[in-house]
């Protein structure tokens, strides 16, 4: 989701196993990534995980962004 001020990014998981923390990855032209957070996963969980992030720093035009998960 877009606003004038910040992006919001919303993403589900089902099914977590020894998922230890998401990275979240942004570039501004979709081939150069650098980390700009990372949120604590549920570890090993069976039903649905809600998670967001708000990126306040997002640039006018294009902002690419991609999760990374690290396995305990």
């Amino acid at each position: 989701k877009t606003n004038e001020d910040y992006v919001r990014l919303d993403w589900s998981t089902a099914d977590e196993t020894n998922n230890a923390y998401f990275t979240i990855e942004r570039s501004f032209n979709g081939e150069d990534f650098e980390g700009i957070r990372t949120l604590v996963g549920a570890g090993n969980s069976q039903e649905v995980n809600n998670y967001f992030f708000v990126d306040k720093d997002a640039k006018s035009g294009n902002n690419f962004y991609r999760l990374r998960q690290a396995e305990t």
